[in-house]
């Protein structure tokens, strides 16, 4: 049994496009979330730094021989 080939069936021959496509765009929620989140940390941050500050003494002394 031969084969049959089908008009119009296959490669078209045709150039794919060169257009680069667009990244899509960053999603909404999340670049708000990212932006909430990094303020909370840095509060966060600065009440810890502050609480250590109050409770820790730490000293240096030096020993002289």
């Amino acid at each position: 049994m031969e084969p049959v080939e089908l008009t119009g069936a296959g490669d078209d021959r045709l150039n794919p496009p060169s257009v680069t496509p667009e990244p899509a765009p960053p999603d909404d929620q999340l670049v708000k979330l990212a932006a909430v989140g990094s303020v909370i940390g840095a509060i966060f941050g600065l009440l810890v730094l502050q609480w250590l500050r109050r409770n820790i003494n730490v000293s240096v002394s030096r020993r002289t021989n």
